[in-house]
């Protein structure tokens, strides 16, 4: 905001004196898009010898008088090319007779208009790691510019995945929130501000985020085989799609009767395709219950564990 101290006003004669010579009110004051206010002279019905129009220009957001200017009478506009845009004023213009007395103000209240010179450039878009929840993404964003930030109607914001579904969503506030589809998806996020009226549209600012790291589900058994002295296991693992966390590794800890303990800790080359993950557990005694704990590890950590109970045969 540009503040200019008001300057004093002359003495003002308001009186019914007949000594007196107050000029008529003004009409037609408009404000036009390029912050150029005009108006019609004053009705004069006494004749009086007007010189001047003074301008009193007042912020509405706390009714104060922000600045004055004195024309002469043959000057019926003023450019107040400084105000702030897309902000509320009310403007009073009175005419000034040659023996400083005002007339009756008209008075006038506008809303500045956007300029096309209005920077809606982004300074940023980040995200918010504080806010939502694991399967939630927070973004927000802010002007470079404060000023054309008041004059925004909506900004527009598409975002996508690397399977490259755009989606665009329009919205007045500086955040935006989507839900996640998958673990460790990495999403790309592209934000505008607009200006409504008129249609102005400032440079997109385009940022990827990595998608929150999740750890599995649990694996699903699908087959347990055993004999006398071995058992081989087959476990699904977390469908890729769900979660595309990489995954590290089937981790199987065995305790049978009486001091039988196994810890095989399987690698696995993970794709998108996920395939089943065998497992063979050896040199286990014949026809004695064992009892298996088995979690899925990625790189965000290991799930909970399953457990799966079998009885090796007879010899």
């Amino acid at each position: 905001m540009k503040v200019f101290a008001p300057t004093l006003l002359v003495a003002i004669f308001l009186a019914s004196s007949n000594a007196v010579c107050i000029p008529g009110q003004v009409s037609n004051v408009v404000l036009s898009s390029n912050y150029s206010l005009s108006w019609s002279e004053a009705s004069n019905p006494h004749n009086c010898t007007i010189s001047n129009y003074v301008v009193e220009v007042l912020d509405d957001e706390d009714s104060a008088t922000i600045f004055q200017v004195q024309t002469v009478k043959n000057i019926l506009h003023y450019n107040f090319n400084f105000l702030d845009m897309c902000k509320s004023y009310s403007f009073n213009v009175h005419a000034l007779t040659s023996d400083f007395v005002l007339g009756p103000a008209d008075s006038y209240s506008a809303t500045t208009e956007p300029l096309d010179s209005a920077n809606l450039t982004l300074a940023y878009v980040e995200l918010d790691e504080t806010e939502g929840s694991d399967d939630v993404m927070e973004v927000s964003w802010d002007l470079a510019s404060d000023e054309a930030s008041r004059c925004v109607t909506s900004y527009r914001v598409s975002y996508w995945d690397e399977r490259n579904k755009p989606q665009e969503q329009f919205v007045s506030a500086k955040s935006f929130a989507f839900e996640e589809e998958a673990a460790c998806r990495n999403y790309s996020l592209q934000v505008s501000a607009i200006i409504g009226n008129p249609d102005i549209e400032g440079p997109a600012l385009t940022a990827v985020f990595p998608g929150h790291s999740k750890v599995p589900d649990v694996p699903t058994s699908a087959n347990v085989s055993p004999t006398s002295n071995s058992a081989t296991m087959i476990w699904k693992l977390e469908a890729y799609e769900k979660n595309l966390c990489t995954m590290l590794a089937l981790n199987v800890r065995t305790l049978g009767a009486p001091n039988d303990e196994t810890n095989l800790r399987i690698l696995v080359t993970d794709n998108l395709l996920r395939p089943d993950v065998i497992v063979t557990l050896t040199r286990l005694s014949a026809n004695t219950v064992y009892t298996s704990y088995v979690n899925a590890e990625n790189i965000a950590g290991t799930s909970k564990d399953v457990t799966v109970m079998f009885q090796t045969t007879d010899e």
